[in-house]
């Protein structure tokens, strides 16, 4: 009567772990690789928002200056008016100094009303793109996690086949030890515990 040969156990899923792990490695490559791309834009987009706001500076500025200038027209105004009550015959003049003043004050009133349009739409815009870039840092950031969740999966059920090895050999001593399972940790570990994050 032929003896009965013990079943070797069958080897673990090694190819699937090693294609979970290159899959998972290239995946944190490409994370990496658009977290560096995202604070680039990131930088440009804070730097764009410091430029827009020394612009709004030099326009207050600006603004402060034809401020000055118009309340000098205005004193200058008031003095002709003076001058214009003891002497009525510079009436034309004053007419003149006021079709002036005013023709300046509107042309003023619409260029600052544009450029503050203007500057208050580059702003808002330069904040949405700054808010989308954050947001999606913080998406590629849990898709990270996601990541460290699966590792730690991974290595729990490759605890619990070491385990299940060790007791089937202790029920079974005649069945030898292929090794396999340790083959397949080493070959597992370094490629997880090089996906650095």
């Amino acid at each position: 009567m032929t003896a009965l040969k013990p079943n070797k156990l069958q080897p673990l899923e090694q190819i699937s772990v090693e294609k979970i792990s290159a899959v998972l490695k290239t995946e944190i490559e490409k994370l990496k690789t658009t977290n560096e791309q995202l604070g680039t834009q990131n930088e440009e987009l804070r730097e764009e928002t410091e430029k827009l706001k020394g612009q709004r500076q030099l326009l207050n500025a600006l603004m402060d200056t034809k401020d000055a200038e118009l309340k000098d027209l205005k004193e200058k105004l008031e003095k002709s008016n003076r001058e214009t009550n003891e002497s009525k015959g510079r009436a034309e003049d004053k007419q003149e100094v006021e079709t002036v003043l005013n023709d300046f004050e509107q042309v003023l009133s619409e260029q600052l009303s544009e450029e503050l349009d203007k500057m208050k739409q580059d702003i808002r815009q330069a904040q949405a793109t700054l808010t989308l870039a954050q947001e999606e840092l913080e998406r590629k950031f849990n898709q990270t996690t996601t990541y460290m969740n699966m590792k730690k999966m991974i290595k729990k059920k490759n605890d619990q086949i070491k385990q299940l090895r060790q007791r089937l050999t202790k029920y079974e001593p005649d069945i030898p030890d292929t090794g396999e399972e340790d083959d397949a940790q080493e070959t597992r570990g370094p490629v997880l515990d090089k996906m650095v994050l």
